[in-house]
């Protein structure tokens, strides 16, 4: 149920600027927001989880009741961390002392910076031909590589940078583990545990190129047991469920996202199809 604190947050955020709304209300208003946003999203995932579990006596009303409450307590404090920055983004928006909006996103104190990628096109256009000899490898549309690139860095506009400033080249989220004896960078994600999501600082890989970064994800298809279902896939749905299904992310709703990404008009090629190589 929507409270009516909420409601007046989606109401005042979804005004027009005025000249006479106030910085603090405005705030104010873009946290209410931020934490309505963050309550249904665990609440959605929360009801994913439950509809996996029925049956299990542990499963209750009771239970469920102090579930939710924990979740709207998840949500409130994670807002007041501005941990998403979904809030400042709505404050660079609307706010009418805010000249020229900055939508750039921090993740674990880390600046997230554009890699030079303008557009969604041109993001194709860069990868596509990069991805080609590696997804040959793997027996699959090399789009479906730059569809998994895309949902997993925001179409190249949320690629991971260092302290220094140093372009990680990390298209595809990988973390580093005891083998890689290569540079890394921490950056807090969020994660879904049993349903629950939460915030935790993971040690991802950095490369020196975007073709580095492709060849490890090849290899760590090809090599890791557990994705022997993903090489070979003809379409883009058994693709995004054998990853899904081998734990390659924690998002229930990770195939999906990854089919409508493969959706974009930039992803549509006369030169390769779904399902024919």
């Amino acid at each position: 149920m929507i409270s009516a604190a909420q409601q007046l947050a989606i109401t005042q955020i979804s005004q027009p600027k005025a000249p006479d709304f106030e910085d603090g209300d405005l705030r104010q208003a873009a946290e209410q927001f931020e934490s309505l946003f963050m309550h249904m999203m665990l609440k959605s995932m929360r009801q994913a989880s439950r509809s996996l579990s029925e049956g299990n006596y542990f499963s209750s009303f009771e239970t469920e009741t102090y579930e939710d409450m924990m979740d709207e307590k998840l949500s409130v404090q994670m807002t007041a961390s501005r941990s998403l920055g979904i809030a400042d983004l709505l404050m660079n928006q609307f706010s009418p002392r805010t000249n020229t909006p900055n939508y750039e996103l921090k993740m674990g104190g880390i600046a997230t910076k554009q890699a030079g990628f303008i557009d969604e096109k041109e993001f194709v256009s860069a990868l596509l031909p990069r991805a080609e000899p590696f997804a040959d490898s793997l027996g699959v549309n090399p789009k479906f590589l730059v569809a998994q690139a895309a949902l997993e860095t925001g179409w190249g506009q949320h690629i991971m940078f260092d302290s220094k400033g140093k372009n990680s080249h990390n298209l595809f989220g990988i973390k580093a583990n005891a083998d890689w004896n290569g540079p890394t960078v921490a950056v807090d994600s969020l994660e879904v545990r049993q349903g629950v999501a939460s915030q935790e600082k993971s040690i991802f890989k950095v490369y020196d190129s975007y073709e580095q970064s492709l060849k490890d994800y090849a290899r760590l298809i090809l090599d890791n047991n557990r994705y022997r279902e993903v090489p070979n896939s003809r379409r883009i749905e058994e693709f995004g469920s054998a990853l899904q299904q081998a734990g390659y992310a924690t998002d229930p709703e990770y195939s999906e996202k990854l089919s409508r990404v493969m959706g974009n008009p930039s992803l549509k090629n006369d030169r390769y199809t779904l399902g024919a190589m």
